[in-house]
C-alpha cells in the first residue's frame, strides 16, 4: 500500500451542503471511480474505511467493511472484483458511513452504531487496486494516484428509534428528491460534477514517522476472518392475501392505504433492495420478528391476534426512480410493506440477500424423535444468525459481542466446523480491551463503554476452552497474563469473612423475575456476598489454575487452587441449608437456585452420589428459581458430572416447546423473550453433539476420547461430530435393558480411552 494515500471529502463539499462541525454522525460520503475495461478484465483491491462502508461494482455489492475491530487494531479488506466487470465504462462505487467516537445517550436519536469504533477525523476511504486487461493494459484505480469523485449525502443522515435504541441509529427516512441519485453506482453522468476527493495523508507513513514510534491513526491489518457471504433470499409465504408472491409485485390502488405482511422463514440478516417507482406518495418498510400480545405467548406468526413492533425505513416517492437498499443489515423474520400513493402504482417484491458468515458446518444429527432434527436447526440457525464480523448477543438488537454470550457460541462453533477464526478473533477482541483495573468490558468492540464484572469470569473460561478444543497454545501464551488480572480484581474484593462481597459494577448471572429489581443480579450490595458469584469465582479460580499449568506456571496453579478452596470451604460454612442439603443463594435468606445447586457441583462442594442428591432436591425444591437459556449450560453440566443427565429434561422441554410456538430461531428467554434469535439460547447444538453423545477430549489433540452417551430421553441419537482429527461418525440406541449401543467410526490417529474399549462397538 506504499503510494496509496487516504482520501476524504473536500471542505468546500461540507460547506456546500450547510453541515456544522460535530453533525456528521451518521451520515454518508459517495465515492465514484470510473474507469474502461476489456472483457476479462481482472481487478483485485485492498480496501477500508472509516467508520463503515459497502463497495458496489456496477451497482452490485461486492465487499462490505471494514471487519469492526478497535482504534489499535484496524482492518482492510482483500476482494476479488474481476467477475463484476464489463467490457467497456465501469463503475466503482463505495458509500462511506462515518461516525463520531464519544460516550453518548443511549436513547438518542443520532446515536452511533454501538458495535463500532472509530477516530474522530471524518470520513476516509482508501483503495489499492490496479485493473488488468488481457492485453497487457494496466490501470491504476487507486485513492491518491487516480482522481475519485465524491459527494456529501445532505438529504438525510441516520436515526434511531425505540427498536434500536440498544444499537445505535441504521433508520433511513428520506424524500427521493432530496438525496443523491441511486444511479450513481451505475451510471457515470451522475458523478460527472461531483467533486475530486480531497487527499489527506498516506496510507503507509513515512519512514520520518515510523522511526520515532509515532503511531497512525488507522493501524491497517488485513482482516483475520473470510468475508460475508451473500445469498439469495426468497419469501416463504405472504400472511395478508394479496397473491403477491405469485405476481411478484404489490399493486397499491390511489388514494388507498395498501399494507402487504411477507414471512421470510425465521430470523435472518439481509441486505434488501427495493425498486422505488416515480410518484407521489410514502413507502414504510417496518422489519420485525415476531407478532406478540402483552402478557401473552403467542404462536410467532399469529398475525390475527398479534401486534407488530420492530422500526421501519420511510421513502417518500419522487420524480423519479430510486433504488433503496438499506446500508446497514436489515435483521427481520417479517417485514410490512404499507403504500400510502396519489396514484396508483406496482412496487416489484424486493430482491433479498441473506448475509452469513461462511461457516462450513460438517456435524449433523439425527434421531427418530422428530423434536430433535427440529431444535438442532433451530439452533444452528441461530448461531449463524449471531455470526457476523464479531459473535453477537442477538442480530435485531443489540449486535454486541458480550463475553458470556460469546462463550457460549464459540462452544457450539467448535461442535460444528474446524473454522475457529472468529473465535480467536473474539478472544483478541477481548484482551485488546481489558480496563486498567483488570476487567474485561461487557462487550467489546463498542464506542459505549461498560463493564458486566461477572462476564470477565467467562473470558477466563472462553481461553482455556479455546486451547482444549483446537490444541493452539500459543493463543494462552499470548493471552496468559489476563486472567491473573482478573482474578486479582475479585480478589480486591474479598471481605473479612472471607468472601467476594459486592463485586462492582453490573454482576448480571440471569434474566430472572425474582431478580428483575436488580436487573438480573441475585444478590446486591445491601445483602451481603452471593453464593453463585462466589462459586463462579472460584470455577474461574479453578479455569485459570489449568491454564497456568499448560504454559509453564505451576506455582501460579497451585496458589489458584488454593484460593479456590478457601472460597469453597467459606461457601459450605455460610450458604449450605442443611435442613434443605442445599446452597443458598445469600447468607440471611431461605433463597434457593438452580444456578447456586450447578455452581457447587461444578466447584467440587459435592461429588459423586452426594452431588446426585443434590442435583435431585434441587429438582424436587419448590420455589427454587430455575436457569434460564443463557445460564443452562453450566446446570446440564453439572447433571453431567454428578450422573443426573436425566433431569435436564424438563429444561430441554422448554426448547422442545418452541416448536409448537412456530420459533424458527431460539428466543431469548423461554417466554416472554425479547430477541427472538439469541445466541446463548442455541445450547442444543452442544447438548445433541457432546452432551448427549457424551464423546468427550481427553486431550486438546483429540488423540484419544471417552463416550459416555446420555441417552436419558432419547430413544437413539445418529450422526457426524468434527473434530481436530476429523469426522467422528457415531450411532446410539437405547437397549430393551436401558443400555447403550454405540457405533463408531473414529478418524486416524484417534482412539477410544482403553476402560472402554472392551465394551463399545465400533
Amino acid at each position: 500500500m506504499s503510494g496509496v494515500d487516504w482520501i476524504t471529502i473536500p471542505r468546500s463539499e461540507i460547506e456546500r451542503c450547510g453541515i456544522l462541525d460535530g453533525d456528521m454522525t451518521g451520515r454518508f460520503a459517495c465515492f465514484v471511480k470510473c474507469f474502461e475495461a476489456e472483457a476479462g478484465t481482472g481487478l483485485t483491491v485492498k480496501i477500508s474505511a472509516n467508520s463503515r462502508y459497502r463497495l458496489f461494482v456496477n451497482g452490485i455489492s461486492a465487499c462490505t467493511g471494514p471487519a469492526k475491530g478497535n482504534l489499535n487494531r484496524w482492518y482492510y479488506e482483500t476482494a476479488d472484483l474481476s467477475r463484476l466487470l464489463k467490457n467497456g465504462t465501469n463503475v466503482l462505487a463505495v458509500q462511506v458511513l462515518y461516525q463520531e467516537r464519544h460516550d453518548t445517550d443511549m436513547q438518542s436519536e443520532r446515536a452511533p452504531i454501538f458495535g463500532v469504533i472509530s477516530p474522530a477525523v471524518g470520513h476516509r476511504l482508501f483503495v489499492e487496486g490496479e485493473a488488468v486487461a488481457p492485453s497487457g493494459k494496466r490501470t491504476d484505480l487507486s485513492t491518491g494516484a487516480a482522481d475519485w469523485k465524491c459527494r456529501l449525502e445532505s438529504g438525510y443522515y441516520l436515526v434511531s428509534a425505540e427498536s434500536t435504541s440498544l444499537l445505535g441509529a441504521i433508520i433511513e427516512r428520506f424524500h427521493v428528491d432530496d438525496v443523491i441519485r441511486s444511479e450513481y453506482k451505475t451510471d457515470p453522468a451522475v458523478s460527472r460534477d461531483w467533486v475530486t476527493a480531497a487527499v489527506t495523508e498516506p496510507v503507509i507513513p513515512d519512514r520520518t514517522m515510523s522511526s520515532y514510534g509515532l503511531l497512525q491513526t488507522f493501524p491497517l491489518r488485513e482482516r483475520d476472518i473470510p468475508l460475508l457471504s451473500e445469498q439469495e433470499e426468497s419469501f416463504a409465504r405472504e400472511l395478508t392475501g394479496t397473491s403477491c408472491l405469485r405476481t411478484g409485485s404489490i399493486y397499491a390502488l390511489p388514494g388507498e392505504k395498501t399494507e402487504v405482511i411477507l414471512d421470510i422463514g425465521f430470523v435472518k440478516n439481509t441486505y434488501p433492495e427495493f425498486q422505488i417507482p416515480a410518484g407521489h406518495g410514502t413507502i414504510r418498510f417496518t422489519w420485525f420478528e415476531k407478532f406478540t400480545r402483552e402478557g401473552e405467548e403467542l404462536e410467532r406468526d399469529d398475525c390475527a391476534h398479534g401486534e407488530i413492533g420492530g422500526y421501519s425505513d420511510l421513502v417518500t416517492m419522487g420524480d423519479h426512480a430510486y433504488t433503496f437498499e438499506p446500508f446497514w443489515v436489515r435483521t427481520f423474520r417479517f417485514l410490512r410493506i404499507t403504500i400510502a400513493s396519489e396514484e396508483a402504482m406496482q412496487l416489484p417484491l424486493p430482491e433479498i440477500r441473506r448475509v452469513v458468515y461462511p461457516l462450513e458446518i460438517v456435524s449433523d444429527v439425527t434421531s427418530s424423535e422428530a423434536w430433535v432434527g427440529k431444535i438442532y436447526q433451530m439452533g444452528v440457525r441461530t448461531l449463524q444468525g449471531c455470526m457476523l464480523e464479531t459473535y453477537m448477543d442477538c442480530p435485531f438488537y443489540e449486535q454486541l459481542q458480550y463475553p458470556m454470550d460469546t462463550r457460549l457460541q464459540m462452544l457450539f462453533t467448535y461442535c460444528l466446523s474446524g473454522d475457529h477464526r472468529l473465535a480467536a478473533k473474539a478472544l483478541e477482541d477481548m484482551h485488546d480491551s481489558i480496563f486498567p483495573n483488570g476487567l474485561v468490558p461487557g462487550r467489546t468492540p463498542a464506542c459505549v463503554p461498560q463493564i458486566i464484572s461477572t462476564f470477565s469470569l467467562y473470558y477466563i473460561f472462553a481461553l482455556w476452552e479455546y486451547y482444549e478444543n483446537t490444541g493452539e497454545l500459543a493463543i494462552l501464551r499470548k493471552y496468559r497474563g489476563d486472567p491473573d488480572r482478573i482474578l486479582d480484581y475479585y480478589d480486591s474484593r474479598i471481605g473479612s469473612d472471607g468472601l467476594v462481597g459486592w463485586p462492582g459494577f453490573w454482576p448480571f448471572v440471569d434474566w430472572q423475575k425474582e431478580w428483575a429489581d436488580r436487573f438480573g443480579v441475585p444478590t446486591g450490595r445491601q445483602d451481603g456476598p452471593s453464593s453463585i458469584i462466589n462459586l463462579m469465582y472460584g470455577y474461574a479460580l479453578l479455569t485459570a489454575a489449568k491454564i497456568a499449568d499448560t504454559v509453564g506456571r505451576p506455582f501460579l496453579a497451585e496458589e489458584y487452587r488454593t484460593r479456590q478452596k478457601a472460597i469453597a470451604g467459606k461457601v459450605r460454612e455460610y450458604f449450605r441449608d442443611d435442613g434443605e442439603g442445599l446452597y443458598r443463594d445469600r447468607q440471611d435468606a431461605a433463597a434457593f437456585s438452580e444456578h447456586a445447586q450447578s455452581w457447587a457441583v461444578l466447584n467440587g462442594l459435592e461429588t459423586g452420589s452426594s452431588a446426585a442428591a443434590l442435583m435431585r432436591r434441587a429438582a424436587e425444591k419448590k420455589g427454587i428459581i430455575p436457569v434460564s437459556f443463557s445460564t443452562s449450560y453450566e446446570f446440564f453440566r453439572a447433571n453431567e458430572t454428578a450422573g443426573t443427565y436425566e433431569l435436564t429434561k424438563k429444561q430441554m422441554d422448554k426448547w422442545i416447546r418452541l416448536i409448537d410456538l412456530h420459533c424458527g430461531t431460539c428466543p431469548e428467554e423461554p417466554l416472554h423473550a425479547r430477541s427472538d434469535c439469541h445466541a446463548w439460547s442455541a445450547l442444543p447444538v452442544y447438548e445433541f453433539l457432546r452432551g448427549m453423545t457424551g464423546i468427550r477430549p481427553l486431550d486438546p489433540e483429540w488423540k484419544r476420547i471417552r463416550v459416555t452417551p446420555h441417552l436419558d430421553y432419547v430413544k437413539d441419537l445418529s450422526g457426524h461430530l468434527y473434530s481436530p482429527k476429523g469426522i467422528i461418525s457415531f450411532r446410539f440406541v437405547k437397549t430393551a435393558d436401558g443400555s447403550v449401543k454405540k457405533e463408531l467410526s473414529l478418524p486416524q490417529g484417534m482412539a477410544l480411552d482403553e476402560e472402554q474399549t472392551c465394551r463399545t462397538e465400533t
